[in-house]
């Protein structure tokens, strides 16, 4: 772990010298664009080169093939959020960039018929986007800072500041913290957001806050339980769940790898967010070692999850190879701890893994890796698109990366 972590540092280093160059003043308008309105047919998702660049793809569903809208070059960490209609058809995109510590995130909007509007002074190291009384809120990881904004980010509802009261604040290293904040999830009325936790100290747990109505400070706090380092959070089914995946790391803590699904539905009633851990399994030398949480089905009542299993290497001590073990739709429609049957939630998937997003306007899923049946590894740059969940009708995709270069799929609001 040591030696993964000097890597992680390096490039967030490198990363941090990057964030002051003047990359910071680019617009879209400074490019020519053949038609950039976002369109029902549209999904979009970035591939990061860390400390290098970052590009913008588009994938249109409606003749399966990928285009390269823009590279953004020094941020190098960028991710796309899409904001979906009543009609769950894809209404607008939020373009991502995070810079260093020292600098603000920048947020490009675009909407249908080529407009676009941009604002550099989201929160740095924006984790999260909301969609909240026809507002945006987005939350921070390094500094725990929130913001509202118009939807097309111009103007200002609550200006970016640091949350106040939160638990075990770490500006200097946010990653070993309880303010670092990656998610959000509210009920119309009051707003929620969900930090980390540390990724080497189990005394630093990860939160639940609740917030006062000006994004201020503090008004409840709840410890996830049995929850170490939550670094994977996705929203489900509507604004007020989220499932959170805990302790996917290689790491001396903890063995014990869960996901929960937080439901703050009820809160009006009952004045506590309801936590129900959905998935557990432990980590085994030569063996399971990690679920990726992958996005979710077309109801949006099931995700999509990976396993990971590993060769661990006697030598170095650490696993030095990942392969995927099993991949499925796990459903949480009416989950809690009394009702749960893992097996009786599951549909099993071969041949893809990784990521996906669902087209409504197209009827597809975009899965992120093809697998190589032999190696049971991703092949590079290539995808799949299919008509099912269980993705046995898929096509074979070519998502334009000739490398390892990490793909990252889009968040979706709601």
């Amino acid at each position: 772990m040591k030696k993964n972590c000097l890597f992680f540092f390096i490039i967030y280093i490198l990363i941090s010298a990057c964030g002051d160059l003047k990359n910071t003043n680019y617009k879209f308008s400074d490019k020519d664009y053949l038609n950039n309105s976002v369109e029902p047919y549209f999904s979009y998702y970035t591939i990061n080169s860390y400390g290098d660049y970052s590009n913008l793809m588009r994938f249109n569903f409606s003749n399966n093939t990928a285009e390269l809208l823009d590279t953004r070059f020094f941020s190098g960490d960028a991710m796309v959020v899409q904001k979906m209609n009543i009609y769950k058809d894809l209404e607008d995109i939020y373009f991502i960039e995070r810079f260093s510590t020292q600098k603000p995130s920048r947020v490009t909007y675009l909407t249908s018929g080529n407009k676009f509007t941009e604002n550099s002074n989201f929160p740095v190291n924006l984790h999260a986007l909301a969609f909240f009384k026809e507002s945006i809120v987005g939350v921070g990881y390094d500094l725990g800072e929130a913001i509202q904004t118009s939807k097309d980010t111009q103007k200002i509802i609550i200006g970016k500041r640091k949350i106040e009261n939160l638990h075990h604040t770490n500006y200097a290293t946010a990653s070993i913290s309880s303010s670092n904040l990656s998610a959000i999830l509210h009920d119309n009325q009051n707003i929620f957001v969900v930090s980390q936790g540390s990724w080497n100290d189990n005394t630093v747990k990860p939160y639940i806050y609740q917030l006062d109505d000006k994004m201020l400070t503090v008004k409840n706090s709840w410890r996830i339980p049995n929850c170490f380092n939550a670094a994977r959070h996705v929203n489900v089914i509507d604004s007020s769940k989220l499932v959170v995946l805990c302790n996917p790391y290689q790491n001396n803590i903890s063995n014990t790898v869960n996901v929960f699904l937080i439901d703050i539905s009820n809160f009006t009633n009952i004045n506590t967010p309801e936590i129900t851990k959905i998935l557990t399994k432990e980590r085994i030398k030569n063996g399971f070692q990690y679920f990726e949480i992958g996005g979710l089905s077309a109801d949006r009542n099931s995700i999509f999850i990976n396993e990971k299993a590993g060769i661990y290497d006697e030598k170095s001590q650490y696993v030095t190879k990942y392969t995927n073990t099993d991949s499925y739709w796990f459903n949480l429609k009416e989950t809690t701890a009394q009702s749960l049957n893992e097996e009786a939630r599951k549909i099993y998937v071969s041949n893809v893994s990784g990521s996906v997003i669902y087209n409504n306007a197209a009827q597809k899923y975009l899965f992120s890796c093809l697998l190589d049946t032999r190696t049971l590894t991703c092949q590079i740059g290539r995808g799949a698109v299919s008509t099912s969940m269980d993705a046995k009708d898929y096509s074979v995709v070519n998502l334009l990366t000739s490398s390892r270069n990490y793909i990252n799929f889009p968040t979706v609001i709601f």
